[in-house]
Order: structure tokens, then sequence, then C-alpha cells
């Protein structure tokens, strides 16, 4: 095969045994890689109901690469972790750039199929096409950093990790995955999913490369996406300040939240302290990468002085910062920088942190939740995610996210809740962007800003081969449900080739279609690519359907369908009931949320129909 390895790897945790599997070519073409071949291998081993649970050793933990990963295109470095999520309940996928993916390829496999769960604490160490667990009794309690900092003194500094921290050893519902150092793998828990396996790390290494089927095509293509990017002035804005270039310019859009989302606006100052400039002038000290990117949106950050030093290290995203900062109405890059590097150390997913840790200081303040938690107090809110990674005093409640813990106070936490199907909401507003409601609304994994790309088409990444002409009013709901399910399909593809989406500045669909097939030589259109792209957005949506979701989960936080009375958004909430009936009618899906057999047959899903009913 050209692209890929041809080869999974499957492990057996309870018994140690391990086992090649052959890579379907026709799985591959229709289902691509990453989380789309992911959710393919899920529902074929899962089977029908029962289900097994979040942390049950039979939840296969699916670690998939794409085929254009390891190869010298601009932004294609990704991977996913896919597994029913304990956060949620339902269909869990997390998505990292770095460099695993690559070395996983070169380690001579696709992607890896887990199951079971081990006796005792071990990692998995896969080299140049063999595969071996090894004890990792010395690692169970270390942090990310340290567990790295260990593998590669054994292995060699060529080798590639993915570890959990104590939060994924105990079970934290968002306890992410850590490649390297930095690069995160943060949502839908995946961590707690390999701490049930008792998995502590995956060490990948090897000299290998599959063939592209025709190179010479790639190297016009990668000059003309270069080219393009340097002229891209999101691009540029990143390369120079990190994705966090985007706090102040997004607070102008009321794109940024403040207060747990009940404020349109906040002191420009503080603001202006969180942003990527001001990183840039004061706790920066140099620029990170991924494997074959040019954007460079990394940071690397030291804080020498004050209450809250940081060594030298990754550096805060821009969802980091808005958790911390602006969310919490903390005014302090560094106390945010502290936060972001307890969180990737530990194991946690800094959104869903953030974001619990804003609901839990609003349940305090109305007399539901005793805490030591405060508005601005970075202090105390350092110290509840060290409560958090260890489950300790009030870290063992919130370690179970805010929509378990909104259940458990009653229905008057219900209004603190900013969650969508049980996953807290990524750092955009809907309010802003009327599309991003309806994207996160249906998107499969929940909240997920990166499941539509909306806010990037609003920004100008259309898409006319897609049937997306011309931009809309980001204030409005009109004709949001046709953007928002074109690019949901869109990111499906780029997600399962492995392509970083802020690469959809800068790759058109046309293009999309070209790589894949100079890399693959499967002879892909952009016809294709539309249809790969429903087919996995609606095979996300069904296994969701199987594991209990329905058109009730469809929806957005009571908290964002308030209007705000102050700041760029005042007055402003998407038309929910607008927008999804378009989007049904779009997807061809009954009131329960169900599509037809006969769209679903279209994209070869008869089995899944078969298990939906339809």
């Amino acid at each position: 095969m050209h692209g890929y390895t041809g080869k999974l790897l499957e492990v057996d945790l309870s018994t140690g045994a391990t086992r090649d599997l052959p890579l379907d070519p026709g799985l591959a073409r229709d289902y691509i890689g990453g989380s789309g071949l992911a959710a393919r291998l899920y529902l074929d081993r899962v089977g029908g109901a029962p289900y097994p649970a979040p942390l049950d050793p039979a939840n296969p933990l699916i670690v998939m690469t794409g085929p254009v990963a390891g190869h010298l295109l601009p932004g294609s470095s990704r991977f996913a972790l896919c597994a029913r999520s304990p956060q949620t309940g339902l269909w869990g996928e997390a998505s990292c750039g770095g460099f695993f993916a690559p070395a996983l390829k070169a380690a001579g496999y696709d992607g890896l199929i887990v199951t079971g769960a081990a006796s005792s604490p071990v990692y998995l160490l896969v080299e140049n096409g063999q595969a071996e667990l090894r004890d990792a009794a010395h690692l169970w309690g270390r942090d990310t950093y340290e567990t790295d900092d260990a593998l590669k003194a054994a292995h060699g500094a060529a080798a590639r990790t993915v570890s959990i921290g104590p939060a994924g050893e105990n079970l934290v519902c968002y306890a992410a995955a850590v490649h390297d150092k930095g690069h995160v793998a943060g949502r839908t828990g995946m961590g707690a999913v390999m701490g049930s396996k008792r998995l502590k790390a995956i060490v990948a290494l090897g000299k290998g490369k599959p063939p592209v089927a025709a190179p010479a095509s790639l190297k016009p293509l990668r000059e003309d996406v270069l080219a393009r990017q340097a002229d891209n002035l999101t691009s540029q804005t990143f390369h120079a300040y990190g994705t966090d270039g985007a706090m102040y310019v997004g607070s102008l859009m009321g794109d940024v939240p403040f207060h747990n989302w009940r404020a349109g606006e906040w002191d420009d100052d503080a603001i202006q302290a969180l942003d990527g400039a001001t990183m840039a002038e004061t706790i920066l000290t140099s620029a990170g990468t991924c494997h074959s990117c040019s954007v460079a949106c990394k940071r690397e950050v030291a804080v020498e002085d004050g209450p809250y030093i940081v060594a030298k290290g990754p550096g805060p995203e821009y969802e980091s910062v808005a958790a911390f900062g602006s969310l919490l109405l903390v005014p302090d890059l560094a106390a945010t920088a502290a936060a972001n590097d307890r969180c990737n150390r530990y194991g946690l997913d800094t959104i869903s942190c953030g974001a619990t840790l804003a609901f839990a200081i609003e349940a305090t303040e109305a007399g539901l939740l005793d805490s030591h938690l405060a508005w601005g107090d970075a202090a105390g809110i350092l110290q509840a995610v060290d409560e958090i990674a260890h489950r300790r005093g009030l870290g063992d409640l919130l370690a179970e996210g805010s929509a378990a813990v909104a259940d458990r106070l009653g229905p008057a936490a219900a209004a603190f809740e900013v969650t969508v199907k049980g996953l807290e909401m990524a750092m955009h507003s809907p309010r802003t962007y009327h599309g991003l409601g309806i994207g996160y609304a249906t998107a499969p994994r929940g909240a997920c800003h990166n499941a539509a790309n909306v806010y990037l088409m609003m920004g100008g990444a259309l898409y006319p081969e897609l049937g997306l002409e011309e931009g809309l009013p980001e204030q409005s709901s009109e004709g949001k449900a046709l953007m928002s399910a074109v690019g949901q399909d869109y990111a499906c593809v780029q997600n399962a080739a492995s392509f970083c989406m802020l690469n959809s500045l800068n790759l058109s669909p046309t293009e999309m279609a070209e790589a894949l097939a100079a890399v693959t030589g499967f002879p892909y259109t952009v016809e294709e690519i539309k249809q790969a792209g429903e087919r996995l957005w609606q095979l996300k949506h069904g296994i969701n359907y199987l594991l209990g979701a329905t058109a009730a989960d469809d929806r957005l936080p009571p908290r964002l369908l308030e209007p705000l009375e102050d700041g760029p958004t005042a007055g402003s909430v998407p038309d929910m009931a607008l927008m999804l009936s378009e989007f049904y009618a779009l997807r061809d899906m009954d009131v329960e949320g169900r599509p037809s057999r006969a769209r679903l047959e279209a994209l070869g899903l008869a089995d899944l129909a078969d298990q939906l009913g339809v």
C-alpha cells in the first residue's frame, strides 16, 4: 500500500499478547485514517449492545495515524486516540500533533488497537515492526515530563512517547494523554482510558517510511501551500504569536469567554495582559513546531520570578489561556502558564479543567458547593488543579467534570454548566459565530470548536468546491446549518488524513484530494472527499446514537442562549431551532436524530442502518 504501512498492531493487555493485523485497502480508502478509520474499527469490534463501559477493559483504545503523516506536506503530523469516553459516555476522540504519528509509521504501524487491562502498570514499546510490553511500575506516579525523560533515557532521544500522568492514573474523567512534552491529546478523557488499562505510555521509534504513490506531485503542492501560508495573515499571526495571538482581536469580536460566559466585556488591560503579543514580550523563550509544519504555532516559555515560577518548557495555547485566564477572571499570564504547565505534567485537559473550575466557583457563589475557590484567585485555582489530578478533597468531586457535578448538586446547578453532551465547551463563542452553535450542538464528541472549522470559515477559509462560495454575517443564523455541515464533513477528512485544522486556511478541497491521491494512489476526487466526510460524520453520529444519545442531546447549554447586555455580542444568541431544523434536513435525519436508511446505504453504512433500526 502507498501512504500506509499496511499493518495495525493489536494488543491485549490482559494476556500480554500482541499480533499484527493487515489493514484492509478498502477500509483505508473509504475511512482514510485518524478518527475516521478508528470509528469504523470501533464499531466492527464492539458489535451490538451492551457496549463496553468507558473504563471496562473491553472498551478498545484505538490510536490511529493518517496516510499523509510522515510526509512533507505542511501540517501533516496528527494522530488520534479514540474510545468510548469516560467523560461523556459517547464517542470519544482526541487529536494531537507533534512527531508521534510519523514515528509510529516509521515503527511499522498505521495504528494500534488496545484492549484488556494489565494486572500492573506497563508501557508499550513499538520499534521497527516489533512490539513488546514492558514493566512500568517505576514510572507509575511520575508526571508526563518525567515519564518522557525516563523513556528517552531508556530508548534514545529519537523515541517518541505518549504517556499519562497522575490524572490518568487516578481516572480523572477529563485526563489527557501527552506526547513528548506539550503536545496534548486533551479532550474526552483518553488519558483515563489508558489509566484504566494500566497503560502508562506508548513508545514508538523506527526507520521505516511508507512509499508514496506519486512523490513528484507532492513537491509543487507543498510549495503552493507554503507560499499561501506566507501570505496568509492568520497563519503569520500564529507563527509570530502562537494561537494566543487571537486573544485580543477575539475579544473585540466577542469570541473570548469572560466570567464563565456571563459577561461580554472585561478590563481592556487584563485582556491585553493575556494576549500572545504580551507573551512574546515577556515570558516567551522560543517557538516550537510539529513535524513538517512551517507555521510553528507552539510556544516555549519560562517564568523566572514572582509567585508562579515556570521552568522553560511548552507554553499555553489560546484555549488554555482563555480557560485559566479570561474564563476565571485571572489577568496574569504567568499564572495561566503555571496552570498549563501543571495540566501538561499531570495529564489534564486544560479546557475541561478550567471550565469545571469556573462552574465550581459559580456553584460556590450560589451556596451549592463548599469550596475555597473564587474568581481571580490564581493561587486557589492552582491548588485545585493539584487536588483534581490527585483526587484529593474537593478535587475528587471536580475530577468527574462539570456535567457530572451538576447532576449531583441538583437542578439549580444546571445554569452554571457549560457543556454539550457532557463535554465542556471550547473557548470560542456561538454568540459571535452562530454557526458554531449548530457545530457545537451536533459535533460527535461534544462541544468541539474543531469539529466544523466554522470560525475559520467566517475568517475567510471558504470552500467553493464544496458549495460555500461567500461569507455570511457572523451574528446571524441564516445559512449556518449548511456552513456547519460542510465544515464538519471537511474537518472529518482533515482529521482522518492527519492534517492540522490550521492547514484548512491554505489547503483547498481540490488540493486535499490531490494530496491524498498523490500519497495513497487512490484516485480521490472532490466529490469523493465530500462523500467520505459525510460518511465519517454519520458513522460517529450513529455510534453516539447507539451509545444512548438522541436529538435531545443536540443542544447548547442554557447559559449560551442567554443574551448578554454588554460587549460586541450584546443581544446576540443563535437561533438553534432554525439551524437544527435545517441541519437535520440536510443530513436527511428524522426528529429523533436518526438518518434515513437510504442515506446511510448511499454512504456504504448499511450495517450501521441495521444497528440503528432504520
